[in-house]
């Protein structure tokens, strides 16, 4: 990903509403506009678009619906993206975050403004795109069209097929912030010899060269993990005891009590045998008894105590683990699953 100095978006592409205003502005571009649009009508196979027919004065961002005509009480909400074609609106529900909540108008509202709107084919006018992995798509796919669910990551190896990258320096921009943000993971494998390391093979030595090679890549694991999760502080500097960050609460509206941390633990890991885990803790003893009650996917957090030293306590944290074998399934990106993991956890704390 290219730094700050060689991308125009970088700092103004971070959030859905953002990026919304910076697609829909790429519809000036005939180009853009027409790879979209057949985009759109290959992926659904039940909508035609005249592409001549569409300008770019006929997209709008956050459109107001109104109110309900059965109830003038009703709010309906407002569209990310949509554009009018031939006198009838076509809603694109924009999401970037897999795990963004869905609001109470979508998509139910949504289809009842474009039920009275016009009731043909009402449910044809309603897309969502998405990330793939996106954690509420089975409540979109109860209420719309199937194939009206599109994927952010189609859209842009679309856009990189026809090389539209290669030709507007600002689609290329666009295209390189998505991966830094969102969608780029940096593919790391382990080899035989390595994972006999992770899972404690006895007949392994500890002078191998492949002991430095897979810190490095357990390091990259979790900085490339770091790079799409929002961190108030890195905390690599205690290396002989960890290596990770502490997620930024307020970006995630996590209550101030609990502590967030994910990376290698250096003594959890020769103890427990997770070279990966996601940590909770807090120093209030009412919300310690709420995190024991933490469950994600049926597995349960659990607790681990580190030895104590002579001067001092033992300190006890309570962890989630990535599963050792991912390290062995090379045919998952083990960077987004621990991503996805953290994200997880961190929903999870919501609930409490």
């Amino acid at each position: 990903m290219k730094t700050r100095e060689n991308n125009i978006f970088f700092n103004l592409v971070k959030n859905e509403t953002s990026l919304t205003e910076v697609f829909c502005n790429f519809m000036q571009y005939k180009t853009i506009r027409d790879t979209f649009l057949n985009f759109v009508v290959l992926k659904s196979n039940n909508v035609n678009f005249d592409n001549d027919l569409v300008k770019y004065d006929n997209f709008y961002t956050e459109k107001d619906f109104g109110f309900s005509k059965e109830d003038k009480t009703k709010k309906l909400g407002r569209g990310d993206l949509v554009l009018n074609y031939k006198g009838l609106d076509y809603i694109f529900e924009l999401k970037i975050e897999i795990n963004t909540r869905l609001t109470e108008n979508q998509p139910k509202n949504y289809l009842k403004y474009l039920k009275e709107q016009n009731e043909d084919n009402f449910k044809k006018r309603l897309f969502f795109i998405l990330p793939k992995g996106y954690w509420h798509k089975e409540e979109i796919k109860s209420n719309i069209i199937n194939e009206h669910i599109l994927y952010w990551e189609d859209i842009l190896k679309e856009i990189k097929n026809k090389e539209l990258h290669k030709i507007n320096p600002l689609v290329n921009d666009f295209c390189n912030i998505l991966d830094y943000r969102w969608f780029y993971f940096q593919e790391i494998n382990f080899n035989k010899k390595e994972i006999e390391l992770i899972i404690h093979k006895k007949e392994t030595a500890m002078n191998n060269q492949i002991v430095p090679k897979m810190m490095r890549k357990l390091f990259s694991i979790v900085n490339g993990a770091s790079e799409k999760i929002k961190y108030l502080k890195k905390e690599d500097e205690q290396y002989e005891d960890w290596f990770g960050y502490v997620v930024d609460n307020k970006k995630y509206n996590i209550h101030e009590n609990y502590i967030v941390w994910f990376g290698v633990d250096y003594e959890l890991w020769e103890k427990e045998g997770y070279p990966l885990t996601i940590q909770v803790d807090s120093e209030n003893d009412e919300e310690i008894k709420k995190i024991l009650k933490l469950t994600i996917n049926n597995n349960k957090i659990k607790k681990f105590e580190y030895q104590k030293d002579e001067d001092e306590e033992g300190s006890i944290i309570y962890y989630f683990e990535l599963d050792n074998k991912l390290f062995e399934q090379n045919k998952d990106n083990i960077i987004e699953k621990f991503r996805d993991k953290i994200l997880e956890v961190i929903e999870s704390l919501k609930t409490l």
